[in-house]
């Protein structure tokens, strides 16, 4: 139960041909990350939990209500069930406000999924301890601190569309001239320069003109990684490594587990990079080709480092890396730290920075990125396989 870990050797044809082995994370099983909203006075709550994960920076984090693996919850660790998980079981159609399959972090995960619910009650229920109602607007301010909302909860949250209920142009007018040109984006006011089906037309380009190979070969055959007592590690000492852990966690469904966990060598840099184009915000993201994607490509950010940099990093061939290292206080839309998921990394920390181009900013693309609007982002997000999780993640920290 729970994870494996297997050795991969990948080959990609991209703009360029790349080759390499890796360790990846294979977990055969679809878990739930799942919020439960209840109206309070009006307004929807979220219910939150402290959640404590090993690999946590800060050693508490918050997550959603419910963040269980399969094997959590068919309990192969013989400890008790997860809070609330009858109620994402027993959920009718009716109460369902989001539920879709989400992809885990293509480089480290193959092909996993989990299933990212948000659903709602009407009915009392008791608050557990560790656990806390809190709004939409609370989690997304929180967000903006390093560190202190997980990688699942954003992931859930980066689910939810923006609406625009009324059809009056003389609404939708004074609605523009009183939001932010991100909200109007997000709410889909305004023409966007690209068609969700041309969108769509170019990731499926893409697809079939990219190539991903990958074989799965044994641990000990990986070619430029090393073995020790301590660790499993590349010669050269970059990208990542794999550790050892003993976890003891006074509140989790089992005290005490032994796991192997992977950590980072450098902070990973992620961009968003948006301009307004004919009057409407758009941003650039990346058809980004990771090894264990389902479908070979999805889209990412502007710029997707997660091995962060180092005194080898050529910063000019890596495309907008100059620019968003260059970025100042008055481009920065906003900028924290964020960490991976700490059941299966450790410490591993993200740079992510959301920017506002000037008007200078070349708006010809070159092959694999594309110009898109907030809430043709959202509309894409609806569906498995074309958004992947750090660009899920600044879905999710976009203030409103």
């Amino acid at each position: 139960g729970f994870f494996q870990l297997q050795g991969l050797r990948v080959k990609a044809i991209t703009t360029k041909y790349e080759e390499w082995d890796q360790p990846i994370i294979r977990q055969n099983e679809i878990g739930y990350l799942g919020f439960i909203t209840k109206k309070i006075n009006g307004v929807l709550h979220f219910l939150t939990q402290a959640k404590i994960e090993p690999g946590n920076i800060g050693g508490i984090q918050l997550s959603p209500t419910l963040q269980a693996t399969k094997s959590n919850y068919l309990r192969l660790h013989q400890g008790r069930n997860p809070h609330y998980l009858e109620y994402f079981q027993n959920v009718t159609k009716e109460n369902i406000i989001t539920d879709t399959l989400q992809s885990e972090i293509g480089c480290r995960f193959i092909k996993k999924r989990n299933r990212n619910m948000i659903i709602n009650v009407k009915e009392e229920l008791p608050i557990k301890d560790g656990f806390k109602w809190m709004t939409l607007k609370d989690l997304k301010k929180l967000m903006l601190f390093d560190n202190l909302v997980n990688m699942d909860t954003k992931s859930v949250l980066s689910n939810i569309r923006f609406n625009v209920e009324s059809t009056d142009e003389r609404l939708i007018n004074q609605y523009l001239q009183e939001n932010s040109y991100i909200s109007n984006s997000l709410f889909g006011l305004g023409k966007p320069i690209n068609s969700i089906e041309e969108i769509l037309n170019y990731i499926t380009y893409l697809k079939c003109k990219y190539s991903l190979s990958i074989e799965k070969i044994r641990l000990d055959e990986m070619r430029e990684w090393e073995f020790s007592t301590r660790e499993i590690k590349r010669i050269d000492n970059k990208y990542f490594k794999v550790i050892g852990i003993e976890a003891s966690v006074g509140n989790r469904e089992k005290l005490t587990w032994q796991q192997p966990i992977m950590e980072s060598i450098n902070k990973g840099i992620f961009s968003l990079i948006g301009k307004k184009i004919n009057n409407v915000f758009h941003v650039i993201v990346q058809a980004k080709l990771e090894c264990g994607n389902r479908d070979i490509i999805e889209l990412g950010p502007s710029v997707q480092i997660s091995s962060g940099i180092n005194k080898n990093t050529k910063i000019d061939q890596t495309i907008f890396l100059q620019y968003t290292l260059s970025a100042t206080k008055k481009t920065i839309i906003f900028s924290s730290n964020q960490s991976d998921e700490g059941g299966r990394f450790y410490n591993v920390e993200n740079k992510y920075t959301f920017i506002l181009a000037d008007y200078e900013f070349n708006e010809d693309l070159p092959e694999g990125y594309i110009w898109i609007t907030l809430k043709q982002l959202a509309e894409l997000n609806r569906f498995d396989g074309y958004i992947n999780n750090h660009l899920r993640n600044f879905l999710a920290m976009i203030q409103i």
